[in-house]
């Protein structure tokens, strides 16, 4: 195993008997046990922590070395360290505690999301595939938006570079969540998505 420092930070990790490239960062473990452990209080009673998380985008590096959960160093590493901790069970009527949002990093060198989808499974029950990277659910009141802003352009950053679908279509999509929220006289709407609104 091979550690590479920067500023006494760990960069990147090259480890295991075919020498996969693992990027970790010490700071991770501390989000994601902060995370866990108010997931677990939300689980054991409502009115005391979240019953899920969200999530912008960016669970990973990228999906090279192995797209597949099983085949990729990092999304094996976000399912050990992360998803595989979260408490058990559902909240009513959700298929998981996690939903995230598509970053540019899930589709990096992994267009058709195989490692996104195969760690989290149940993405495609609430609408979620590799062609269509939006969803919604409404959870007590509240609905949850999920749209895809694409593959980043570092000289555009807040560019919404997305095909699955295009900005135009994600726009009448959002249109219709929002006017059928309105008419179900929901609560509050979050909306997610990965690149910032603007730069």
């Amino acid at each position: 195993r091979l550690v590479f420092l920067k500023n006494g930070w760990p960069r990147l990790i090259v480890q295991g008997p075919q020498a996969d490239v693992a990027l970790r960062s010490e700071g991770q473990a501390w989000i994601y046990s902060e995370i866990i452990a108010e997931l677990e209080k939300g689980a054991e009673d409502s009115l005391s922590g979240p019953s899920f998380c969200l999530n912008t985008g960016d669970m990973t590096y990228f999906g090279y070395q192995g797209k597949s959960r099983d085949k990729s160093p990092y999304w094996r590493d976000f399912h050990e360290r992360f998803l595989s901790k979260l408490p058990p069970g559902n909240p009513e009527g959700l298929p998981g505690r996690f939903f995230p949002a598509p970053g540019n990093h899930e589709t990096w060198l992994d267009e058709n999301l195989e490692g996104l989808l195969s760690t989290v499974p149940y993405l495609p029950q609430m609408g979620f595939t590799a062609e269509h990277r939006v969803y919604k659910f409404d959870y007590k009141g509240c609905r949850f938006i999920f749209l895809d802003t694409g593959d980043m352009d570092y000289r555009n950053p807040s560019a919404w570079g997305s095909k699955h679908p295009d900005f135009q279509a994600q726009m009448a999509i959002l249109t219709e969540w929002l006017q059928e929220a309105k008419e179900k006289e929901t609560h509050q709407v979050f909306i997610t998505f990965h690149n910032p609104a603007f730069c």
